[in-house]
């Protein structure tokens, strides 16, 4: 919902007031601050920056010994 609002040109302001009128909480239970609505979508960024990029594969010499 905050990306959407975000993507709609909503400031992060606007996002904690509407979050707040609706009866959404912080995981804390807290209301919502400006600063809570771009930390959710800057960490939403870095997570789905990590879970995008390509590893490459790396293959070692290694040795089975079985006995």
């Amino acid at each position: 919902m905050i990306l959407k609002m975000r993507n709609e040109g909503f400031s992060y302001n606007a996002i904690a007031d509407f979050l707040n009128k609706n009866g959404f909480k912080t995981p804390r239970g807290k209301l919502f601050r400006n600063a809570h609505a771009h930390s959710i979508l800057k960490k939403k960024n870095i997570r789905d920056e990590r879970l995008e990029r390509e590893y490459p594969v790396v293959i070692e010499n290694f040795d089975l010994v079985y006995e």
